[in-house]
């Protein structure tokens, strides 16, 4: 398993908590994200392979024991909720890229164990704090009480809490999870202000898994529950009315024609609108781009171990800013039109890193 590998099957893994686990089970959730957003491998810096390929088990694991113990389950994708804010590609009041605080979830890999704390980046010192008042006791969640621990999470600056699913409503006051019961999925919103869970779409014999939820609708996709290698199936899902219109491959993923060619992939989660995508390789120049605006917009092209360090995990859109993790846990980056990549140091606990000890970080939300 190489970096990339590894990358989609802790992405997949936090995807798919909700499946009670079978025969080809991981296999299964690591198909169904490339599928989702084509990707191929790339070889990645090799110090960190065998650390991501631990961690993709472990995740894996934890993603297979929270389905044997609790019925009420949630999503992960690895992605912010999406944003109603203007442009990147246009000035706008976001937060000071120098005075603002960052939220992520800290992950330490010790002794073959992965450690999970939620809490906030000062991007002006690098110094992290750790959010001591995180909890989803009164949410949907895998387990009733569960925390960051067990269930990562994202940052919601509109209800200014952590919540355990990042495919949020585009008003942020409501989230979407999935339950598995009698070999259907079911796909229930919940409403943070009024505590109301809802399931608003049942499909018998099918995985599905939430991407995004925007103003048409839920969007989702669906593997079938046997292990088949049957292609997914693609929904968008009126939140209210639960009505489900099935769409093809190119309506959910617009951006398909970014992937003609070998050694382009697209990783971060399952969101295509949110996602970093890379042209190229290692061996050769290459480009990492996201989407703005319905638009490939370049970010940063370079080549193996070159000086600049950008080595992106994932990314949220934060108003004019993008924020984007490093695969090392070392930096934090930003970028703007106007300025291009900004690199700030991050100071985690427990570092610097060791030959025992692996230590890395998730973007959780836009800078408060």
């Amino acid at each position: 398993m190489n970096d990339n590998d590894a990358r989609s099957a802790i992405q997949a893994a936090f995807g798919r908590a909700h499946v009670s686990p079978a025969s080809g089970f991981e296999a299964r959730m690591h198909t169904a994200l490339l599928r989702a957003a084509p990707t191929q491998s790339v070889s990645r810096r090799l110090h960190l392979r065998d650390v991501l390929a631990i961690l993709a088990a472990v995740v894996a694991a934890v993603a297979v024991v929270a389905a044997l113990v609790g019925p009420r389950l949630y999503t992960r994708s690895q992605q912010p909720a999406e944003v109603a804010s203007p442009s990147p590609l246009r000035p706008s009041p976001s937060p000071n890229a120098t005075a603002c605080r960052l939220p992520v979830v800290v992950y330490l890999l010790m002794a073959g164990a992965s450690h999970y704390t939620a809490g906030f980046i000062d991007v002006a010192t690098g110094k992290f704090s750790a959010d001591t008042e995180v909890s989803f006791a009164d949410l949907a969640t895998v387990t009733k009480g569960a925390t960051i621990s067990a269930t990562g999470g994202v940052y919601d600056p509109v209800l200014k809490r952590w919540l355990p699913s990042d495919v949020v409503s585009p008003d942020q006051l409501s989230y979407v999870y999935v339950t598995i019961k009698g070999g259907a999925s079911m796909l229930h919103t919940f409403d943070v202000v009024h505590h109301t869970d809802r399931v608003v779409w049942t499909l018998k014999g099918v995985i599905a898994t939430p991407s995004r939820w925007k103003a048409d609708g839920i969007y989702a996709f669906t593997d079938d529950l046997s292990g088949s290698s049957a292609p997914p199936r693609y929904w968008r899902i009126d939140p209210q009315s639960g009505k489900a219109t099935e769409i093809d491959r190119a309506t959910f993923n617009p951006y398909l024609s970014l992937f003609a060619g070998a050694g382009q992939w697209g990783t971060s989660g399952v969101d295509p609108e949110r996602m970093i995508y890379m042209t190229g390789n290692l061996d050769t120049p290459y480009t990492y781009f996201v989407i703005i605006d319905g638009k490939r917009t370049d970010i940063y092209t370079g080549v193996a171990n070159d000086k600049k360090d950008f080595d992106p995990f994932n990314v949220v859109y934060d108003g004019s800013v993008l924020w984007f993790s490093n695969v090392d846990g070392k930096y934090v980056w930003s970028w703007t039109a106007a300025t291009g990549l900004t690199r700030h140091s991050v100071q985690l606990p427990g570092a610097p890193f060791t030959g025992k000890q692996e230590e890395g970080f998730t973007i959780a939300g836009p800078c408060v």
